[in-house]
C-alpha cells in the first residue's frame, strides 16, 4: 500500500469515527487512534485498513460500545446477513517482523531471514488477543495486520496451514548409499499453533483459545497483497461468515 493510499485510508477512517463524535467513549477511541498516528503510525494504519477491508465485503462496522471506559475490548462491533460480531485489530511492525526473522547481521549485503518465525509470530499475536475477545460474548475474529518490508514468505496456504496445525516437518525415507529422498511427507508438530497444542502427559491434542473464532491475517505491504482467514473449528462461539475478496481456510 502506497503512501498516498494509506493517508486516504487514514482520512476515511477519521470520517468514520466522526459520526460518533457524540458518545463519550467511542471520542475517546477516536482521540487515541490519532495519537497512535503519531506514536505507534502502523498500529493506527491497521486499525483503519482492516476496516475498510470489512466495509469492502459488505459488513457493518461501527465502534465497539463498552460498558465502561475501563474494560478492555474488541476494535469494532460488525453485522453481515443479521449475524452480529466483534474484530480486535492488531499489528506486528516491521521492525519486529524484521528482528524475529533476520538472522544475523548481513554479511557482503546480504540478509538471511527464518521464514518460520513468520506463523509463529502471528499465532503469538492471536494468543495475546484472547483475554479480549471474550468480553463481548459474540463470535470473534482478531485481524492481525502487518506492514513490513521484510521478504518474509507471505505464502496464504503455508502460513494457514502453520497458523493452524504449527510449524511443519518434512519426513521420508533417505537411501543412505545415494542420499536420494523417497516417500516424503509433512508433518505438523502443533509447535506455535494458535488454535491446538499437544498435552505433554498424555500426548493427545488439547483445544486453545475458544473465545477466538477466526483470525484474518493481512499483509497489506506486499505486492500483490496477502490476505486470509483462519477458521477456529473448535471456537464457543463459531463465526459463520462468507468472503467474497478474502481466501477462507
Amino acid at each position: 500500500m502506497k503512501r498516498s493510499e494509506i493517508d486516504q485510508v487514514c482520512k476515511e477512517h477519521d470520517q468514520w469515527f466522526a459520526l460518533y463524535k457524540d458518545e463519550p467513549l467511542i471520542a475517546a477511541e477516536w482521540r487515541n487512534w490519532k495519537r497512535r498516528l503519531t506514536f505507534a503510525p502502523e498500529s493506527a494504519w491497521s486499525e483503519a485498513a482492516v476496516r475498510r477491508l470489512l466495509t469492502s465485503e459488505q459488513i457493518g462496522v461501527r465502534p465497539y460500545s463498552p460498558n465502561t471506559g475501563n474494560e478492555k475490548r474488541p476494535d469494532f462491533l460488525c453485522e453481515a446477513n443479521g449475524a452480529k460480531f466483534v474484530v480486535e485489530v492488531t499489528c506486528i511492525t516491521d521492525r519486529a517482523l524484521t528482528d524475529a526473522t533476520l538472522v544475523g547481521p548481513p554479511d557482503h549485503g546480504i540478509s538471511a531471514f527464518d521464514v518460520n518465525e513468520l506463523p509463529r509470530r502471528i499465532s503469538d499475536e492471536i494468543s495475546r488477543k484472547a483475554p479480549v475477545c471474550s468480553v463481548a460474548k459474540l463470535p470473534a475474529m482478531v485481524a492481525v495486520a502487518s506492514w513490513s518490508n521484510a521478504p518474509a514468505t507471505w505464502d496464504a496456504g503455508i502460513l494457514a496451514h502453520e497458523i493452524f496445525g504449527g510449524r511443519s516437518v518434512l519426513k521420508g525415507r533417505v537411501n543412505t548409499k545415494t542420499g536420494d529422498a523417497h516417500d516424503t511427507w509433512v508433518e505438523s508438530t502443533f509447535e506455535g499453533a494458535a488454535f491446538l497444542a499437544v498435552d505433554k502427559s498424555t500426548g493427545e491434542l488439547r483445544e486453545l483459545r475458544k473465545s477466538i473464532s477466526a483470525a484474518l491475517v493481512a499483509d497489506f505491504a506486499g505486492i500483490p497483497r496477502t490476505i486470509f482467514v483462519v477458521r477456529n473449528p473448535h471456537a464457543n462461539r463459531p463465526l459463520e461468515l462468507k468472503f467474497q475478496g478474502i481466501q477462507v481456510s
